[in-house]
């Protein structure tokens, strides 16, 4: 990161450093401060939980979105979270438990702000299907009633 960051202020000051980062390992103290010294720091949770996650995500052995949520409060709030919704045979991004989860995710870590997206290209296996973002503005409708920062990509 001190290399991206020194390349950057040197050839293109005025440029933004964004991360994207399935988050798996901000845990790590390390990843967390290189990851805090970029502009826009991205951080994927895409299910509110890790039952939901396995089955979309496919995470490595030992992934928890729970461990992933309490590593990312070292952001203190500063940094961009990142979901898809989506819906399949086995799991439902509206499903009321997984939203009502998921928005409580994005309460207690409080991120500047809120990317929500949905397929954008052929799905890469049968049975997925996508939001409209008139869908997933009214999944997110409470949370932007509460002032949070979301764009809506459908």
């Amino acid at each position: 990161m001190d290399e991206v960051i020194r390349l950057r202020d040197r050839y293109f000051p005025e440029s933004k450093v964004t991360v994207l980062s399935n988050a798996t390992q901000v845990h790590r103290p390390e990843i967390l401060q290189a990851l805090r010294r970029v502009d826009n720091p991205i951080m994927k949770i895409d299910a509110a939980g890790t039952a939901g996650a396995k089955l979309i995500n496919r995470p490595a052995p030992g992934y928890s979105v729970e461990s992933v949520v309490e590593a990312l409060k070292g952001f203190e709030g500063n940094f961009i979270l990142q979901t898809m919704f989506l819906k399949a045979p086995f799991f439902d991004s509206s499903d009321r438990e997984n939203l009502e989860g998921w928005m409580n995710i994005v309460r207690a870590l409080r991120p500047r702000g809120i990317m929500v997206y949905t397929l954008d290209r052929p799905a890469p296996m049968d049975g997925l299907q996508k939001f409209t973002a008139e869908q997933m503005k009214a999944f997110v409708q409470p949370l932007l009633d509460e002032g949070f920062d979301i764009q809506i990509k459908g």
